[in-house]
């Protein structure tokens, strides 16, 4: 609803890669992950968070995707940072361009703790705690 398809996709396959790092250890290779998240469009969306800093990778026997910054530490905006136009988050839903606090739009009073409350949310919680929150037998993608 309020992220992107790309970045609920990464959501997911992260809180899986956690998952299954958690119960097997050492990197986690596409084949590890369950069948829903070995799709094209889930690598291209792991390289890019390799390209980013976000996991690293490791090519050959032993190989796969790993957090290069730990789950506990990996904020949801950061994923949100990486794959989205974050501007998006600031600008009025109506697309004024003169619409802030001193020149608001009709809705702005109305919009602004929203935003500000979601932002907050992505910020307030990290890979890791999603991961612990989410019951597994949610499936995703």
């Amino acid at each position: 609803m309020f992220l992107s398809q790309t970045t609920e996709y990464a959501l997911s396959v992260l809180v899986e890669i956690y998952r299954t790092k958690k119960r097997k250890g050492g990197y986690v290779r596409l084949e590890d992950l369950p069948e829903r998240f070995r799709k094209p469009y889930i690598g291209l969306i792991l390289n890019h968070l390799v390209k980013k800093g976000i996991l690293r990778s490791q090519k050959g026997k032993g190989g796969g995707f790993d957090f290069n910054i730990p789950p506990n530490k990996l904020t949801l905006w950061r994923i949100v940072e990486v794959l989205e136009d974050t501007e998006r988050y600031d600008r009025c839903v109506f697309g004024l361009e003169q619409c802030n606090s001193s020149q608001p739009c009709p809705f702005h009073k109305e919009i602004e703790p929203i935003r500000e409350r979601f932002k907050r949310f992505l910020t307030g919680n990290t890979i890791e705690k999603l991961a612990r929150n989410l019951p597994e037998s949610i499936t995703a993608l």
